[in-house]
């Protein structure tokens, strides 16, 4: 649509009205993790299927029939094992994809640089089809590393890293990076280096570590100083907080918890704000405190003015859908209620945490333990549900194409901008986006009442040069949303539906 009349006065009380000069948080991506089922899809699958796993993650293009290709993810997370998956059935982990390769022998010697061609695989991809943003994380250190010589913790939680370990966990992360960059061409942007320290990682299911506060810094220390050595681009990225509440309050375990102001505030004994190598961004996970729309606000609100008082930002790293607590009240839960949910979560961290990336858990799993569609963007049919190396088919979730709404359209560099009109959790909320240039705005629209709503667009500006929008429905994935024909721009927004509306200026 060419030469749209928008609203110059103020905006009446069914109006979506942004405000370009009222600037909030430059974004940086929206991606996800290649744990733990991506070495074997990039392994062992057919090239039909992980190419078309790699176009739904990655590819911004549009098919014929006017949806899109892929959510064009802008970030990519990349696992860097621990090595349980060379210690077999001897490492304690129940699940063979939970077991994380490493390209360093268990005994600590020897290194073996052709592991892991599953994750090169998705990494060559993210890189071909133009990521932005790369971003390794490690949630254990090396098994010749821990206290156990597991990539698991045993019995009380504590650090599982030994206290004469320190120095050979960073040295191992560095020379992991460095191989990233000379042999594949991928300079990682961020080190993320320990994950959810306050959980008690003595479980069977998985690789994990524990680390008290103290220990953050420590391991901090150490690693910055490795990094400040190299002409290395990364970024240290912590704390990988468990939940919102742990960066802000005495949550559970002191030692554990209150993180922006242990880890970030020059009082604090254990301060490491002021090293080189670490991003001036305190990283958390979003899971559990979505029971309530008013826990929803205040823990996101919360973090967010701690972290600006200490002059850093917040990024959410990983969430999936845990629990279904209140995703809709006394009715049956559907993969559309899901789906929807964790827009909901998308657009609260955006807007009320004031998050600079937005992360997704995993991009491929199963239907595991009657969860359906909580844990991934692509669902993994497997030909053998317990041996993922037999190949299977990939299906998209609509958890990816609600993402997508917010990943195509909001790219790194673009920026919040005020936005009034639509404010309620459970009912119509949205975020703006500009671009740097000022001459793109995205809006995210989701509605979450059982009706539609009908909203005007208005900017106190006189005139825009096109116009586009799409909605997702449990129905429809990408449909396009004309404007209503009276009022011109105004739309009216499906029950139960996500939107993105993208205007440009002349």
């Amino acid at each position: 649509m060419a030469g749209i009349a928008m609203s110059s006065t103020l905006p009446a009380a069914n109006d979506l009205h942004w405000h370009p000069g009222k600037t909030y948080q430059t974004m940086e991506g929206f991606g996800a993790s290649d744990a733990w089922n991506g070495e074997f899809i990039g392994r062992y699958w057919s090239a039909e299927e992980k190419e078309k796993a790699a176009r739904l993650l990655f590819s911004d293009g549009w098919k014929e029939n006017g949806e899109p290709e892929g959510a064009a993810l802008s970030v990519w997370r990349v696992n860097i094992g621990a090595g349980s998956a060379e210690q077999g059935e001897d490492s304690g982990i129940s699940n063979p994809t939970r077991r994380a390769s490493s390209y360093l022998d268990t005994d600590g010697e020897g290194w073996d640089w052709t592991r892991s061609p599953g994750q090169r695989w998705f990494l060559e991809q993210a890189k071909q089809f133009g990521v932005d943003q790369f971003v390794a994380f490690s949630i254990s250190p090396h098994v010749s590393q821990t206290k156990n010589g597991l990539g698991r913790a045993t019995g009380e939680i504590r650090s599982n890293l030994r206290e004469d370990a320190y120095g050979d966990y960073a040295a191992y992360l560095v020379r992991v990076l460095r191989f990233y960059r000379d042999r594949m061409g991928v300079d990682f942007d961020y080190l993320s280096p320990l994950n959810e320290p306050q959980y008690p990682w003595n479980t069977a299911k998985q690789e994990g570590c524990s680390y008290t506060n103290a220990e953050i810094a420590r391991l901090v220390r150490v690693l910055d100083n490795q990094l400040q050595g190299t002409d290395l681009a990364a970024r240290l990225l912590i704390p990988e907080a468990a939940e919102w509440l742990s960066l802000t309050k005495e949550h559970k375990d002191p030692r554990f918890s209150n993180q922006l102001e242990a880890l970030f505030s020059p009082e604090s004994p254990h301060y490491i704000g002021d090293r080189p190598r670490l991003a001036p961004v305190a990283a958390a996970h979003s899971y559990w405190l979505n029971r309530t729309t008013e826990q929803i606000r205040e823990t996101r609100t919360a973090a967010r003015d701690k972290a600006q008082s200490l002059g850093i930002g917040l990024r959410q790293t990983e969430y999936s859908l845990i629990d279904l607590t209140r995703i809709r009240e006394n009715q049956p839960q559907t993969r559309w209620d899901i789906a929807l949910f964790i827009g909901k979560v998308i657009l609260a961290d955006l807007k009320y945490a004031n998050v600079t990336g937005w992360s997704f858990w995993v991009a491929f799993e199963q239907d595991i333990w009657d969860y359906r569609n909580q844990f991934q963007l692509i669902r993994i049919e497997a030909e053998d549900e317990d041996d993922l190396s037999k190949g299977g088919h990939l299906v998209p979730e609509k958890n990816l194409w609600v993402m997508a709404h917010f990943s195509r359209f909001v790219r790194p560099g673009w920026q919040r901008i005020g936005l009034q009109g639509a404010d309620d959790l459970e009912d119509l909320n949205a975020v703006a986006f500009q671009s740097p240039d000022g001459k793109e705005t995205a809006l995210v629209v989701l509605n979450f009442a059982d009706e539609p709503r009908e909203r005007r667009l208005s900017a106190g500006m006189a005139e825009w040069a096109s116009l586009e929008a799409w909605t997702t429905t449990a129905g429809a994935t990408f449909r396009s949303l004309p404007a209503n024909a009276v009022g011109k721009a105004s739309f009216t927004f499906p029950p139960r539906s996500i939107s993105t509306v993208l205007i440009q200026s002349p």
